[in-house]
């Protein structure tokens, strides 16, 4: 993290991490209970990130949402997952950075560039990538953008991230990761800048199909995602869409023939190696493209989401000891205020 995070290789994949003599300390007395007593879970030991809207004091963090406005502050307790890791035996590393939401954050009113926010790798405070595309190139997607890029270079062994609309799927692909997003409502978000409310949800970033399995448990105790690993494809149905007809506008991301090509043909050698195991393939399945959708069943307002929102982050804003922003409002007017530093590569975003 010290050499490839900000320096070398600039990740910009974390934005805090835990005091090392604690982590130490943490590291020895679980090695210890094993030991002694044997592991709590798969999960003992293992070292994890944390997407940075999840409160973990606990574990010597201190949750910014990526924002400065909430930097330094101390929060009265860890967000339900948190506590969960815990348990399991986990050892929190750090926390990752993510696409802020600063469309929530100051006038609720949408753009262009807010479209930039959401699905690149950028907070103000954890590092931002700044480029001329609204996707850009090779983008790690978002929002749990640190989460993804971390586990790939191999910062933790997995991380947790949160979803609304693709933000853990997205990155996970990005970075060629597994990842599972839980129903919603079914994992707990108490302590999270959370949408919540139908919304949000949490779920894992991981290199494997197991750890996915083994994080699910953690979250959903009762269930038994291990017994769904059983290496066979029988009875799987998989749906292959027309890659072409879903590809972004070149306004939106830059097009590589090339590339275009050669992951065709990769999908393709996949989808036969299914089959060949007892798959059922449905190849150029056909799904209403987006503007079918939205001209044959519309959409939820934008204000159902943005109220969701104002909801959840006002709840969240209370964990902070009396000591930082309480409404929304409050962190509207600090990137008013702080437009240079929260939006720096933003300014025209702000009239």
């Amino acid at each position: 993290m010290a050499r490839h995070n900000h320096a070398d290789m600039k990740l910009h994949a974390i934005t805090t991490t835990a005091p090392v003599q604690m982590l130490l300390e943490e590291a020895r007395a679980l090695d210890l209970e094993r030991r002694k007593s044997g592991a709590r879970s798969p999960l003992h030991g293992i070292p994890v990130t944390l997407k940075d809207f999840f409160l973990a004091p606990s574990f010597g963090l201190g949750t910014t949402c990526g924002s400065f406005a909430l930097n330094g502050l101390h929060a009265s307790e860890d967000a339900a997952i948190a506590t969960s890791l815990r348990d399991a035996g986990c050892i929190v590393l750090a926390l990752a950075n993510l696409s802020v939401r600063h469309q929530f954050l100051r006038e609720f009113t949408m753009g262009q560039g807010d479209t930039d926010m959401v699905l690149k790798h950028r907070t103000s405070r954890g590092g931002v990538d700044p480029n001329g595309k609204w996707l850009g190139h090779s983008t790690p997607g978002g929002s749990s953008s640190g989460s993804a890029v971390g586990t790939a270079a191999g910062f933790s062994a997995f991380s947790l991230g949160s979803d609304s609309d693709g933000s853990i799927v997205l990155p996970a692909i990005r970075a060629a990761l597994y990842s599972m997003k839980g129903s919603v409502g079914a994992i707990d978000m108490k302590g999270s800048l959370s949408g919540g409310m139908g919304f949000d949800s949490a779920g894992p970033l991981a290199k494997s199909v197991q750890d996915c399995a083994d994080v699910m448990n953690m979250l959903l105790s009762g269930r038994d995602f291990r017994s769904h690993l059983t290496k066979s494809w029988e009875g799987i149905r998989v749906a292959y869409l027309d890659y072409k007809a879903w590809q972004f506008a070149d306004r939106i991301c830059d097009q590589t023939r090339a590339f275009d090509d050669e992951h065709e043909i990769a999908m393709i050698s996949a989808l036969k190696t299914a089959e060949g195991q007892g798959a059922k393939v449905c190849y150029n399945a056909k799904l209403l493209m987006p503007d079918k959708i939205m001209e044959k069943y519309g959409t939820v307002p934008m204000w159902t989401l943005y109220s969701s929102y104002r909801l959840g982050s006002n709840a969240f804003l209370l964990y902070y000891n009396n000591t930082g922003p309480r409404p929304l409002q409050d962190l509207v007017d600090f990137n008013k205020k702080h437009a240079e530093l929260e939006f720096p590569y933003s300014k025209i975003l702000l009239t």
